[in-house]
């Protein structure tokens, strides 16, 4: 693996204006982490008591508080300001933005700190979008989902242990879509394309050390992009963008069918069971269970992210305005944990030293406190 680059500090610290100020520190902060890799200064903070142009409230009288914590999309380009998913690592809930879609990036990585209160700013990522970021072992892996250089040379994978950014490098892969560790390997989701075009081989293959080993191409067509990867007992999932999971028991991949299963846009498991999310005709989830089983999940209406944490999965739904988190240990009774409105979709979940973070398509990040 190869050293990646170094980030900086951004505190929200002092109250002020929450709007061209902030914006202005933020650009003046980025130059100086570019130039010098040093801190930045103390920027004004998009406070909570000044009106955000997007409003998370809650309903009820649940006891739970709803507050902004700022905007970190203020940092990203013009284009790349969607806030796409939220991980948790090391005490600190790392958020992705942009759109690969509309060919954004590329995106700067951003991470709360809530012992520190203030943002941190990771690498820039020569992607057009961070679509999903998994914790393994001790480490954060941020895929690139769609390049945003001129060539399709490689794709990396980035590497967080907590002290420095490292990287795996996929020659000719233009898309990487998920990494997965299975039996003691770590595997990835990626288009290879070998000579520039825009239609390519769609393979799954793992890595020893920082070499790409057995490589499997499994669909040769776009409808066959690998959107995510799922261990399961002793089995590892790849689902594909239209139809049913593949299947690799360690010595052989085999089709499955699941009803239902369209483009999977998340994925939790605790190793055991897990909830994936789908994408057709609206969002669906569905239950999986260390025996091969796909259930349909009717409690969640318009799910969107799902999280593992401390013994529970929990479901971010939301539809229109209206959003609600759901808990569940079994995965059989899902309990509403606390309901909001909100006047931009709700878009990612985190859960961190029991406080939910709620990531907006606005580029918002915000925090549900309990009681």
């Amino acid at each position: 693996m190869e050293s990646g680059t170094a980030g900086g500090s951004v505190s929200f610290e002092n109250g002020g204006n929450a709007g061209a100020r902030a914006r202005i520190g933020v650009a003046l902060a980025l130059f100086v982490i570019f130039d010098s890799g040093l801190a930045c200064s103390p920027l004004p903070k998009i406070a909570p008591d000044d009106t955000p142009v997007r409003t998370i409230r809650v309903l009820g009288e649940t006891g739970f508080q709803a507050r902004l914590i700022g905007e970190p999309s203020i940092a990203q380009p013009q284009s790349g300001k969607q806030l796409t998913c939220l991980r948790a690592f090391q005490g600190r809930v790392y958020a992705g933005f942009g759109d690969w879609n509309e060919n954004t990036g590329p995106i700067l990585l951003v991470a709360y700190d809530p012992a520190a209160h203030q943002f941190v700013l990771g690498p820039t990522i020569s992607t057009e979008a961070i679509d999903e970021m998994r914790v393994i072992g001790n480490k954060l892996f941020v895929p690139e989902v769609d390049y945003s250089g001129w060539f399709w040379h490689h794709s990396d994978v980035h590497v967080f242990d907590g002290d420095a950014w490292s990287f795996l490098r996929i020659p000719r892969a233009i898309h990487i879509f998920d990494v997965a560790e299975f039996q003691g390997r770590l595997y990835a989701a990626y288009q290879y394309n070998p000579s520039n075009v825009l239609d390519g081989m769609h393979r799954i293959a793992a890595f020893e050390a920082d070499q790409l080993v057995d490589p499997c191409v499994l669909e040769q067509n776009e409808a066959g992009r690998i959107f995510r990867l799922l261990v399961v007992g002793d089995r590892l999932y790849a689902m594909p963008q239209a139809g049913s999971p593949y299947v690799f028991d360690g010595r052989s991949w085999s089709r499955m069918w699941a009803a239902g299963q369209r483009i999977a846009i998340r994925s939790e498991t605790d190793g055991t069971r897990a909830v994936v999310l789908s994408r057709h005709d609206g969002n669906e989830a569905y239950i999986v269970t260390a025996q091969g089983e796909w259930k349909h999940l009717s409690q969640a209406r318009h799910p969107v992210d799902v999280k593992f944490r401390d013994g529970a999965f929990y479901i971010l739904d939301f539809s229109l305005s209206e959003g609600v988190i759901l808990r569940s240990s079994d995965l059989k009774n899902w309990d509403p944990v606390v309901w909001f409105t909100s006047t931009s979709p709700a878009t990612a979940l985190e859960t961190l030293d029991g406080v939910f973070y709620v990531g907006l398509g606005s580029g918002e990040l915000w925090r549900l406190d309990a009681p």
